[in-house]
């Protein structure tokens, strides 16, 4: 599954996903804000939605999902999603979020994949993880100063790998 089908135009945020940054946010705080984010992006129901919230807090807590490099994938399986969702968040500053190299997370990429498809659940965190490991995608997302230039450059890096 390629990156931008995962992630749309409308699912991606450059910034802080809410109305009003919070006042010392942690990392908690941005998977709040970027998981309520998600729901209203994907239209996700209550009862999926919050099915959805605890598994990918669950995750979380086990082990960070801090990749290095400036990037993290909070992500998690839940039963009773029809399909893959995703939504990207890129924050200039960044913000700690425990990764094995202590810099902070910039490029953060919420992922929810229907439980029972464990290998096609890692073929993707593999694809975002390799997609990551480029410096030159990874700048070239937190150069875009809005939704669309960001999803415009996936599109574009994208049809350069084909």
């Amino acid at each position: 599954m390629k990156f931008s089908e995962l992630v749309c135009e409308k699912a991606i945020v450059i910034g802080w996903p809410a109305q009003k940054k919070r006042e010392s946010p942690t990392k908690w705080h941005l998977i709040e804000d970027l998981f309520l984010f998600l729901k209203e992006t994907h239209e996700l129901g209550d009862t999926l939605a919050q099915k959805s919230y605890e598994a990918i807090i669950e995750r979380e807590r086990s082990l960070s999902t801090g990749l290095g490099s400036h990037v993290a994938l909070p992500h998690a399986s839940v039963a009773g999603l029809p399909k893959p969702l995703g939504v990207c968040c890129l924050l200039k500053e960044g913000i700690d979020f425990e990764s094995i190299d202590l810099l902070p997370a910039k490029i953060i990429v919420m992922l929810l994949m229907p439980k029972g498809q464990f290998e096609r659940h890692i073929r993707t965190l593999a694809g975002i993880a390799q997609l990551m490991n480029d410096q030159s995608f990874r700048d070239g997302l937190l150069e875009a100063k809005n939704p669309r230039e960001a999803y415009t450059f996936i599109l574009s890096y994208e049809e350069k790998q084909d």
